[in-house]
């Protein structure tokens, strides 16, 4: 009898001691994530029928094409809206896909490739910061406390900024066609990035972090997308863990976007109102699903199939002639 109480007694410190090393219920040991109540899920529904009814309208009549001086497309709005609401979301949750997935949808779909680039950075820096306010509340990363997140997102950030705004005036005088070759092919380079980075073995530190900021500034830029999949996969690769990662490349790629934003109206172009307003409500719209996302789901497999694809997406627009 006493032999096996001594045996309980020990099963049940050893119990104690692995659930002492165990991260609490929740994920990765972070703080539990307010309650999601049925307030939030109808607050989200509610604006989103607003947005969208608005959406349609403005399909059904063009007023925002007729601002923008621009011909009007069958249910123009409402596309644009969708697909920047569902690239969001898979930027939000995974720290990419938002400008790498909708440049080239945008660019098949027929829309002006200059128009395209400033809208995705603008609607992007906006969705970039309501993204990072969903990450504190939601309980993927305290910005209070984790210094090497809030950290490592403002040296990227300030990296990159000269990189994006030199990049951004080049890129508003290049011909149009030159930029499509440029856009689809780093698609494509990005895609096969994803889909072979868990094969490589890469360490580096944090001071390749400045490198790896200033390339991916100049395919953000350049194309609209390509920053995620080299920031964030990258802090992967080096070890960060996935929320970090994410959250940091939301913070760095804030400042790029504004940056080159800039760069951009300094320049004296100006964004299209039919592209940009239903960008920008969508990208708002998929910021907090990206969110909860991240908290609740594993993000491996998304990323494969994101990365295939980036890759389908790409390679279409090649045989299609878009990129060419």
């Amino acid at each position: 009898m006493d032999h096996r109480l001594e045996e309980s007694a020990g099963v049940g410190r050893s119990v104690a001691a692995l659930d002492g090393l165990l991260p609490p219920a929740g994920a990765e040991g972070l703080s539990a994530p307010p309650a999601l109540t049925v307030w939030h899920v109808a607050g989200w529904v509610a604006l989103a029928g607003l947005v969208a009814g608005a959406a349609g309208l403005d399909a059904a009549h063009g007023w925002l094409a007729g601002v923008s001086s621009a011909p009007v497309r069958a249910h123009g709005s409402l596309i644009l809206l969708a697909l920047a609401l569902g690239c969001e979301f898979m930027d939000s949750a995974l720290g990419m896909g938002y400008g790498t997935t909708l440049a080239p949808v945008l660019i098949i779909l027929g829309y002006p490739v200059k128009a395209i680039v400033p809208a995705i950075l603008v609607s992007q820096l906006l969705a970039n910061v309501s993204v990072s306010f969903f990450h504190h509340r939601l309980g993927n990363v305290d910005f209070w406390k984790d210094r090497q997140t809030r950290n490592a997102g403002v040296i990227m950030g300030a990296v990159g900024m000269a990189v994006s705004v030199a990049t951004m005036l080049l890129a508003v005088r290049i011909q149009a066609r030159l930029l499509r070759i440029a856009i689809t092919s780093m698609v494509i380079g990005i895609g096969l990035f994803l889909l072979l980075a868990s094969r490589f073995n890469i360490r580096f530190r944090m001071r390749n972090v400045g490198i790896l900021a200033g390339v991916a500034a100049f395919n953000k830029a350049f194309s609209g997308g390509g920053y995620g999949p080299l920031v964030a996969g990258g802090q992967v690769l080096v070890g960060l863990p996935a929320r970090a990662a994410v959250v940091t490349t939301a913070i760095a790629e804030a400042i790029v976007c504004a940056s080159a934003v800039v760069a951009y109206y300094a320049s004296g172009r100006t964004i299209p109102p039919y592209l940009l307003v239903p960008l920008l409500a969508g990208a708002l719209l998929g910021t907090p699903l990206g969110a909860l996302t991240l908290r609740r789901l594993p993000e491996a497999v998304t990323r494969r199939l994101m990365a295939a694809a980036i890759l389908a997406l790409g390679t279409y627009a090649l045989i299609q002639g878009k990129g060419v």
